[in-house]
């Protein structure tokens, strides 16, 4: 529903769509990837009482090879990889200026220059790692990281594999205790299957995630048409993660509240009538919180476009995520 969207993205999407090709729907999954990472846990939202959630959503693109799934992602997080860039840059330098104080005081009993913290490398995007590198990059970025892995079952296929013990050389337990990890990427439609055969229905992660699959899987023409990227530098503005947020929770308006408690309660009312516990199906329970999340990542999309305010997630927020 491109209607759920800001109205310059709207803009933004057609004009993606139009002159670079790129697939309607993966672009607007994209764009909530990215919007969801850039906010972080710098926001969240009370879904009920003392249930608190930050945004952090679980997504894959799905298509056959050549759909042109990578580009619209490529595109989204772009001022995120951006950050980061210049986040490597100024690790460098810092590390360098360390490392030249620690060579002036060697040897020194007396009048050694005080050293610094040590400088911590706060990277978002992770894409090549082992479980505690994961662990260690959130511990340093608590604001939150995503997980990009392009072809999306190979991560998968990895998660199964033996830990290798001599790697965790971790003296003080990590704690994290608001954790915010972000999952996106990529995947083919004959791998599918994969997912099921490797137990990951039975242990309900497919119900937390958000398979993207296009209405028509046709491959566009190419269209002999003036380069759209000018809009990047629009987008840009919109998604801009200098900078430290205070952490807020947000609430439902009461009329938003109400309405996303009955469409939750319909949902329920019909799973209630059903006998066979085989029959149930299980995404519908995980539906309400990936709802909500939804409903916080449009509200602050909204905030960030110009268009509305952030002191709470309003009914067309969730009428959108819904």
């Amino acid at each position: 529903p491109l209607n759920a969207f800001p109205a310059k993205i709207q803009d933004m999407v057609l004009a993606l769509a139009r002159q670079e090709n790129y697939s309607i729907e993966y672009m607007m999954a994209s764009l909530l990837a990215a919007i969801s990472t850039a906010i972080g846990n710098a926001v969240n939202i009370r879904i009920r009482g003392g249930w608190i959630s930050n945004p952090a959503l679980y997504m894959i693109l799905v298509g056959r090879p050549g759909m042109g799934k990578t580009p619209p992602l490529d595109f989204a997080f772009r001022p995120i990889r951006k950050h980061d860039a210049k986040a490597v840059k100024q690790f460098k330098s810092d590390m360098e200026q360390y490392n030249n104080m620690v060579e002036d005081n060697k040897g020194k009993k007396e009048n050694c220059t005080p050293l610094p913290e040590k400088p911590i490398l706060r990277r978002t995007i992770i894409s090549d790692f082992t479980p505690e590198a994961l662990m260690r990059a959130l511990d340093d970025n608590q604001r939150g990281v995503v997980v990009y892995v392009d072809e999306i079952m190979g991560m998968f296929n990895a998660v199964n594999q033996p830990l290798d013990i001599s790697r965790c050389s971790m003296p003080i337990p990590i704690h994290i205790e608001h954790p915010f990890i972000n999952m996106v990427g990529t995947m083919q439609t004959t791998r599918m299957h994969e997912l099921t055969d490797k137990g990951y229905k039975d242990n309900g992660l497919i119900d937390r995630i958000i398979f993207v699959y296009p209405s028509s899987q046709e491959i566009s023409d190419w269209q002999d048409e003036e380069n759209a990227f000018t809009t990047f530098d629009k987008y840009s503005s919109i998604v801009n993660e200098d900078g430290e947020i205070v952490p807020d929770i947000l609430d439902f308006s009461s009329e938003a509240k109400a309405y996303f408690t009955n469409w939750r309660n319909d949902a329920i009312h019909a799973v209630n009538q059903i006998q066979d516990d085989g029959l149930v199906d299980s995404r519908i329970m995980k539906a309400p919180m990936i709802t909500a999340r939804l409903a916080l990542v449009m509200q602050i999309f909204r905030w960030a476009c110009g268009e509305v305010h952030k002191d709470f997630v309003d009914i067309d927020s969730i009428k959108s995520a819904i």
